[in-house]
């Protein structure tokens, strides 16, 4: 279902962009420096359903990792690394 998303979305611009995005991110990030990165998204994205998880670190990469979330952000601690 995923790939058949994205084949819908491909080539257009970003305010005709449809669907979920799931992001997963450390609460500090998202309460102290994503407001204003968000606030772009919503204006040049608006058709987008954004779903924002709030979690620690360690959950963020099982996340991705699982499927539960789409893109996601973390500190690398305890050798997290990149995925």
């Amino acid at each position: 279902m995923q790939s058949v998303e994205q084949l819908k979305n491909y080539g257009k611009g970003t305010k005709e962009l449809k669907g979920n995005l799931k992001v997963a991110i450390p609460e500090t990030l998202l309460t102290n420096q994503m407001q204003p990165v968000l606030k772009a998204f919503r204006e040049q994205a608006p058709g987008v359903k954004l779903s924002l998880q709030a979690l620690n670190c360690y959950t963020i990469r099982d996340q991705l990792i699982n499927g539960g979330a789409d893109f996601g952000v973390h500190y690398d601690v305890g050798g997290l690394g990149h995925l």
